[in-house]
């Protein structure tokens, strides 16, 4: 949204705001805006929500004892990961923000809050809006012994991040003189719905509403 001195905020999607020469990229640990001089930029300011940079993060011995004790020549050759049940190529995991680390004795496996294969859930408690955002790891490491053999182990693992309270933003920009009210609510998970509409004390369903 840009705002000028004196008006209302002007709303706008990514797309029309690449068109006028603004620029948004947003990595694992910060959000980047850049903007061109122009008079808008030098009139207004720039107002963006603040999210959540928080993620999940796994970790795994690189050699599980249990499997490797007692047995000689046993190397990992290779380790993938995934969501719900698919492995990723690296571009694709690239793409979503995940990142896969190995070391000689820890694998570290980190997913951005809000990242693509995962989804958010909502829910209102003790009158706040509150949600939490669940991920299905998937995760395959290949072994081979000494005389060729392959061993394969698969993990399947939900995780989830705590609960998290989301402040919701309202914007009002009714205009009097127009007689109809217009605010956006924002900041809601997708799986979120607009059920019923209170107004002076009457309750309304969206149907009844419109």
């Amino acid at each position: 949204m840009f705002q000028q001195e004196g008006q209302q905020p002007i709303p706008m999607s990514f797309s029309e705001a690449r068109e006028l020469g603004y620029v948004f990229h947003l990595t694992q640990g910060r959000l980047v805006f850049r903007s061109p001089y122009t008079p808008r930029s030098v009139m207004g300011s720039v107002s963006m929500m603040k999210g959540c940079m928080m993620g999940l993060v796994w970790q795994t011995p690189t050699l599980l004892s249990p499997l490797v004790s007692g047995l000689s020549g046993l190397e990992s050759i290779n380790i993938s990961m995934g969501v719900d049940g698919q492995l990723l190529d690296e571009p694709i995991t690239a793409e979503r923000g995940y990142s896969l680390d190995i070391s000689d004795t820890t694998v570290q496996i980190s997913i951005p809050f809000n990242a693509a294969g995962g989804y958010r859930k909502s829910f209102v408690m003790g009158n706040m809006y509150h949600e939490f955002y669940v991920v299905h790891l998937y995760y395959e490491q290949i072994f081979l012994d000494d005389c060729g053999v392959e061993t394969r182990l698969r993990l399947h693992r939900p995780m989830n991040t705590p609960l998290l309270i989301q402040h919701l933003s309202i914007i009002n920009q009714t205009v009097l003189e127009d007689r109809v009210f217009t605010v956006y609510l924002g900041n809601l998970s997708y799986d979120v719905d607009l059920v019923a509409v209170t107004l002076n004390g009457h309750n309304f369903t969206i149907l009844e509403a419109t």
